[in-house]
């Protein structure tokens, strides 16, 4: 019998072709600080565009961002076509629109391009998704969930003093990975994902890899059962076993997290936004930077996960 494990809603990764992604910005060399909302372990930005509110959501596991169908928004200028690929690698043919200029804070941003998606579960309060497209194409950030602000920034040496625990970025389609390890002398490379609630899911067959060069971290697995927990933008997953795991520690470069439960899931590994509430993060695309500051500044303390 199958088991049907807590659903999310993954991420969109777009292959970016044949239109340009660049967008413009209304102010040069500033710094800004932004209220951020925190809801469900999710992250919310208030956007006005045309005189109207809405809220989207930060997603860094997104290239660009989206629109819902069901959103009313005037003046969207539709661009084409692009394939694009859900959290759990499902891929379809959606259709890319360019927002009309939208307002963070006092900050205008013009030609923003993102996807025109259609969404099987409808969130109040969710009106589309602002992408890691934000920061890849100029834009460095400082994000607190502790105080609920983000702080953004064009100029490139803002953040370069920035300490805390550091790690490189590669863009795989356009998003960031980096690499953790959950398992002593062994890494996982993980997407940075905030529009995932979790800590950390790794890869099954991932695991799988693990397990096999670390024998002794069987030890860590809680169990295993059937059933599905992952839901993208196209469908949900197909039914796969899942382990169940809790993780003696998972470091984020020297930083340990300890006692951490998690499970698997099959599309990417992936550290999510619930990472944000024991740290604020720094995303330096400048450096392709990502710089874990702890809230705790005495000291690592031990932080638990739950599933």
């Amino acid at each position: 019998m199958a088991v049907l494990l807590p659903v999310f809603c993954g991420s969109v990764v777009a292959q970016i072709k044949r239109y340009d992604t660049d967008f413009l910005l209304s102010r040069r060399h500033f710094v800004m600080t932004m209220p951020i909302e925190v809801e469900r372990n999710q992250l919310f930005l208030s956007v006005t565009i045309g005189g109207r509110q809405y809220r989207f959501k930060l997603d860094t596991g997104a290239s660009q961002g989206v629109i819902y169908d069901d959103v009313d928004m005037p003046d969207l200028k539709e661009l084409g076509h692009i394939k694009s690929e859900d959290a759990i690698g499902t891929s379809r043919q959606v259709t890319t629109v360019e927002l009309p200029p939208m307002t963070l804070d006092s900050l205008t941003i013009s030609h923003f391009k993102v996807q025109r998606m259609h969404r099987r579960v409808v969130r109040r309060g969710e009106d589309g998704i602002i992408g890691f497209a934000l920061f890849h194409y100029g834009l460095a950030a400082r994000i607190d969930t502790r105080v609920g602000q983000m702080t953004l920034t064009d100029r490139r040496n803002y953040f370069k003093k920035a300490e805390g625990e550091v790690l490189r970025y590669r863009l795989k389609w356009h998003v960031p990975y980096v690499k953790v390890s959950p398992f002593e002398g062994v890494d996982d490379e993980v997407l940075f994902d905030t529009g995932s609630p979790l800590l950390y899911a790794p890869n099954g067959e991932r695991l799988e890899q693990m397990l096999a060069a670390v024998p002794d971290a069987e030890e860590q697995i809680e169990g295993v059962t059937y059933g599905r927990r992952v839901m993208g933008h196209f469908g949900s997953e197909n039914d796969h076993h899942i382990t169940l795991l809790r993780l003696e520690r998972l470091m984020w470069g020297s930083f340990p997290f300890q006692d951490v439960r998690c499970a698997t899931v099959q599309g990417d590994s992936h550290m999510g936004a619930q990472l944000l509430q024991y740290g604020a993060m720094v995303i330096n695309p400048f450096r392709r930077l990502l710089i874990f500051q702890p809230y705790r500044l005495n000291g690592y303390g031990m932080y638990n996960s739950g599933y």
